[in-house]
């Protein structure tokens, strides 16, 4: 998937500087490829899984699959959750 395709909004910048808050935002691997995702926290994790589905720690997440990733870069995006669940 290209960056257009995610609405990049912005440069893509260092991963220690994105937000932790849950929202949607551009991740790029080391690889080049690049994914929707989020953070998902611990409290994320017990309230969207259960109890009895829990990770170890929290963890930047591919939007909707919740499969981990290991971004290098991030870049704001302008998609909202809500206009993705839209999208095959």
């Amino acid at each position: 998937m290209t960056t257009d395709d995610l609405g990049q909004q912005g440069p893509f910048q260092t991963i220690d500087t994105a937000p932790k808050d849950g929202r949607l935002i551009i991740g790029r691997e080391g690889n080049g490829e690049s994914h929707l995702m989020r953070w998902r926290t611990k409290d994320d994790m017990l309230k969207e899984d259960g109890p009895e589905d829990q990770g170890e720690h929290a963890y930047w997440a591919r939007w909707r699959t919740d499969t981990g990733l290991h971004p290098v870069e991030w870049a704001p995006t302008s998609l909202t959750k809500e206009e993705t669940l839209d999208r095959a």
